[in-house]
């Protein structure tokens, strides 16, 4: 049987001391690593990976910092600060860590993408926008990137654009069930209520585990006062989630 290498030991060791709630312990492996493997894009990923799956937002961002006072400009150190900040809703510090990723790389898209994800959060529309069309990598991910973009439209009121882009994502991947959800609610903001139901079915044809595609179309029932087909479709929302109680009083 073929031996682990040293820094797979490390590894190893250190997500069992965590498990076990170690932390200290586990921290000590992982500060055991040698320069090189640490600062290695991979490592990094496996590292951040590590620290994400135990909820250790804080140690991840200690470790990441100190990779960073030994090498400043480490695109991926800076950008994993960035996607912990996001993760737990910091999104002012986490456009801080974004912009030094463009600032070291301005043709990685992923510093653009983390940015337009914040900017979104924050209710920054137009400028997530900019940010988002300079993430396209011309691949599959661009469908998400679509996706975002016309929901900021949708945020700003601008349903042809919104359904322009809703339409881009979908052409590139053609099961991806929010761009459709997105599609049904610009439809029934309209009142184009066959289009809206149209579009909210295939959303939920793609994911029958999103308890808000049947809500919204419940909704389009209920104003259509087609009530057997309303009812269905919360009773079907509610069998997803039933700890939202805005189902059941709907």
């Amino acid at each position: 049987k073929k031996e682990p290498k040293s820094e797979e030991l490390l590894l190893r060791l250190a997500r069992i001391n965590f498990a076990l709630g170690n932390t200290n312990k586990a921290m000590s492996y992982l500060n055991a690593f040698p320069d090189d493997y640490v600062h290695d894009e991979l490592s990094i990923q496996e590292f951040v990976r590590l620290f994400i799956d135990y909820n250790l937002n804080n140690e991840a961002i200690g470790f990441l910092e100190k990779i960073i006072d030994e090498a400043p400009y480490h695109y991926s150190a800076w950008y994993f600060i960035g996607l912990i900040h996001q993760k737990q809703e910091k999104y002012h510090e986490a456009i801080n860590a974004y912009e030094y990723c463009i600032a070291i790389d301005d043709e990685n898209t992923m510093g653009h993408l983390g940015k337009g994800n914040c900017l979104m959060e924050l209710g920054e529309y137009e400028e997530a926008i900019s940010y988002y069309k300079q993430s396209l990598d011309n691949d599959e991910s661009d469908a998400e990137v679509y996706c975002n973009v016309a929901e900021c439209y949708e945020n700003l009121m601008d349903g042809n654009s919104a359904r322009y882009y809703y339409h881009k994502s979908i052409k590139i991947n053609p099961h991806i069930s929010d761009a459709y959800y997105g599609l049904g609610t610009v439809y029934k903001r309209n009142l184009q209520w066959k289009d809206a139901e149209r579009n909210f079915l295939k959303a939920i044809d793609i994911d029958p585990y999103e308890s808000l595609y049947p809500i919204e179309l419940a909704e389009v029932y209920l104003i259509l006062e087609n009530h057997n087909r309303c009812y269905e479709h919360y009773a079907k929302a509610y069998e997803i989630d039933s700890d939202t109680i805005e189902i059941i009083l709907d």
